[in-house]
């Protein structure tokens, strides 16, 4: 193995950090073949896959102002057998990178229909290859070409350096793929469903949720401010597992959780434990409609006093909800009795049912 300079070297160090990066496998191999280039120069850079279970081929090179010359490919399938690096790789699994001449001197190959038919009109004469099979049946080659000057050592060992992390660069692109396909799948058939249903894990993170769920943690406030991935504190809270003691049943263990909002309360049911928590949402009207009691004129916080003071809410449980003092809510009430032109809650109450 040819000793690599620090220039090649960090060269090798950043096209190896830039092919984990996550892409689709269908983009990979353009990503590939305009990349390769920056660790081995040539004139032409081509992937090859070839999957014999599902009679499949791709078929990729840079630079992309290249044009395959016609009838290539039937005269690439009539000849390839005179090119004896595919046939090394598929007969001993050896995909460390080869050349033609480690075979055959270059002035045979030269005469063989393969270089004249086809890799003549590109003005092709040196090739380094490499196999990236990652999968069975599946034969994957990278191979540089170019015109005025063989690959040297260093370039083999280049790409030998890379094949690994190639391969394995290869296979995340594979299953990042797949991933994406299940979870648009997934998606999809969610926002079929119209209840509002979610999964999140015990520590409050949201697995998937419907639309109609989504919805819900909106409008009531569900979500962690900051990190709208998580429910909200008092959601995560009520998830926690909790001790059951010996007089105290399951059923207790499961009572839903009562999220109170300007339109109605939302009601949230564990519908499984473990480590994915499956919950249902059900929204309960207040029974008073809020857009009536805006039309008074109050102001937002009275507006919300006001709809539950409608909704038989007492002071302090007013207080509670909306997390302000006894005293304010008292205040509220005072100063929305004037608004109103009322002298007590039930007229005030009374103002209210009449609108809606």
């Amino acid at each position: 193995m040819a000793r690599l300079s620090s220039r090649e070297l960090r060269r090798l160090l950043d096209f190896i950090r830039d092919s984990y990066a996550l892409r689709p496998h269908s983009e990979f191999p353009d990503y590939l073949v305009t990349s390769v280039g920056r660790i081995v120069p040539g004139d032409i850079h081509a992937y090859n896959e070839i999957c014999t279970e599902r009679k499949q081929a791709i078929a990729k090179w840079a630079p992309s102002s290249v044009q395959m010359i016609p009838d290539g490919f039937s005269i690439l399938a009539r000849h390839a057998e005179e090119n004896p690096v595919v046939p090394y790789f598929e007969r001993t699994g050896d995909g460390r990178p080869k050349k033609v001449t480690d075979f055959i001197p270059l002035g045979q190959f030269q005469h063989c229909a393969l270089h004249n038919e086809f890799y003549l009109p590109f003005r092709i004469r040196y090739h380094l290859s490499t196999a990236l099979t990652s999968r069975r049946k599946t034969l994957i080659t990278l191979t540089s070409h170019r015109w005025k000057r063989d690959f040297s050592e260093s370039e083999r060992t280049t790409l030998d350096l890379i094949r690994p992390h190639v391969v394995q660069a290869i296979e995340n692109a594979r299953i990042y793929s797949s991933a994406r396909k299940e979870a648009a799948s997934r998606q999809a058939a969610l926002e079929t469903v119209q209840q509002p249903i979610m999964a999140v894990t015990v520590s409050g993170q949201i697995r998937w949720q419907t639309e109609a769920a989504r919805t819900l943690c909106r409008e009531y406030g569900l979500l962690h401010p900051t990190r709208i991935e998580f429910l909200s504190d008092s959601m995560r809270e009520w998830l926690r597992p909790r001790q059951v003691s010996a007089e105290s049943s399951i059923a207790a263990a499961r009572l839903p959780l009562d999220v109170h909002g300007l339109g109605g309360s939302v009601f949230a049911r564990k519908l499984s434990e473990g480590g994915e928590i499956l919950l249902s949402l059900e929204k309960q009207s207040r029974g008073v409609e809020i857009n009536a009691i805006r039309a008074l004129g109050l102001n937002k916080r009275r507006t919300e006093v006001l709809g539950w003071v409608a909704r038989g809410k007492s002071n302090p449980e007013i207080a509670d909800i909306l997390n302000i003092s006894v005293r304010t809510v008292h205040k509220h009430v005072e100063r929305i009795y004037q608004d109103l032109g009322v002298d007590h809650r039930h007229a005030a109450m009374a103002k209210v049912f009449t609108l809606s």
